[in-house]
């Protein structure tokens, strides 16, 4: 499980890394009600810890981050509700272990205040796991033909090539 967060581009280094704690605040705040991802938040950050800082690029592509992992959730759940045996059928390893978490994908985005950056996006925050970013050359070919052939991704498939087009915040 990696916390992954998408800064922005206009910010230095330090400042994103401070935008991406203030979003995980921010998503602690937002699941404070919910306790299916409220254990997610507290299984990384006891067990987990780990935070991976990519360069989100400005705010309206943040937005399109923020917005693509929305709809990544609502698939999960979709298909969730659907077809009980969803994980066996969108060919997950028994590599990974897997619970009810994989449906849950704990996120938030972060504005900094009108005063300081005038409301300014600044960055999205997202629990995942091990699934949803453990790639291999080989995967990512995989993924690569079923878009060329018009194929549709699934979600952890669209998370990985998600994740593919940022590179480490600098």
């Amino acid at each position: 499980m990696r916390a992954y967060f998408f800064g922005n581009m206009y910010l230095s280094s330090i400042q994103q890394g401070i935008q991406g704690e203030h979003a995980m605040t921010a998503m602690f705040v937002k699941y404070r009600h919910q306790k299916d991802h409220l254990d997610t938040l507290y299984e990384w950050a006891e067990n987990h810890k780990t935070s991976i800082y990519l360069n989100g690029g400005y705010a309206d592509n943040l937005l399109r981050v923020h917005n693509e992992i929305d709809d990544i959730e609502r698939h999960l759940a979709e298909h969730l509700v659907a077809d009980p045996d969803y994980l066996k059928s969108i060919g997950l390893s028994s590599d990974f272990s897997l619970d009810e978490s994989i449906f849950r994908l704990s996120h938030s985005l972060f504005h900094e205040e009108q005063a300081s950056l005038n409301g300014a996006l600044t960055s999205v925050a997202v629990i995942l796991p091990e699934c949803f970013y453990f790639r291999n050359e080989a995967t990512m070919k995989d993924i690569d033909s079923k878009l060329a052939e018009g194929c549709s991704l699934f979600p952890h498939e669209r998370m990985l090539k998600l994740l593919s087009e940022f590179r480490l915040a600098s």
